[in-house]
């Protein structure tokens, strides 16, 4: 097999000095560059591209980067560059949502380097892969997840989502803040928080961007 090219694409130059550590003795491996702004992706890769990307899912100006990014990067190169989308987070919303938009692969942070270097391997053949941990937790999901018999007209219904919630989601599917949702809906905005909080205990989510991310995998937006 030829030499893997490698880039990091991390907001914490830390975490991508690690990266390049791992890579610096391996043969077959070839780390290119990291970068920190995920906007400056697309004109690096045109300019140099590698076989594949270690793509954090989220980033400190932006919790969509990571997924927004995996899209671009897929519809401009296609298989020509492989994306391994890597995660602290470890939700079954995060890596249903990173699949959709066509990543070849998922690991946590936390994975040692045999794991690391056997993804990327394993993605470089054509292979799709999936980190131990992140196996065991979608498994996990499957088996805990009670099945669902969905209304028709109203899906969400079917998540046991109130309507007024499914309006406060499709509020921030928007981008409103709480206050702009409160003015929106004609409630107050302790009532916008209450039922953002009932939104997120009913999808199993930690933030306002899995939610979204759920509700899409879901097909309720």
């Amino acid at each position: 097999m030829s030499i893997i090219k490698i880039v990091s694409v991390d907001d914490h130059q830390s975490f991508s000095d690690g990266l390049k550590a791992i890579f610096e003795n391996e043969t077959g491996l070839e780390f290119l560059y990291s970068i920190n702004d995920p906007r400056q992706v697309i004109p690096n890769l045109l300019a140099q591209k590698p076989d594949i990307i270690l793509l954090d899912i989220k980033m400190d100006y932006d919790e969509n980067a990571g997924i927004n990014l995996c899209e671009q990067i897929k519809t401009e190169f296609g298989d020509a560059v492989k994306v391994i989308m890597l995660s602290q987070y470890d939700t079954v919303a995060i890596f249903k949502a990173a699949r959709k938009v066509g990543a070849d692969g998922h690991l946590l942070k936390t994975s040692g380097r045999e794991e690391i270097i056997k993804a990327i391997i394993t993605v470089c053949k054509g292979k799709k892969y999936l980190g131990e941990k992140v196996t065991q937790i979608i498994i996990e999901d499957g088996l805990n997840e009670p099945k669902k018999i969905l209304t028709p007209d109203k899906p969400y219904k079917a998540f046991e989502i109130t309507d007024r919630e499914f309006e406060v989601l499709n509020t921030i599917k928007e981008g409103k803040t709480n206050l702009e949702t409160a003015n929106t809906l004609y409630i107050s905005e302790s009532t916008v928080k209450s039922h953002i909080q009932s939104l997120l205990s009913k999808a199993g989510v930690k933030n306002r961007t899995e939610l979204i991310n759920w509700a899409r995998l879901k097909n309720l937006i």
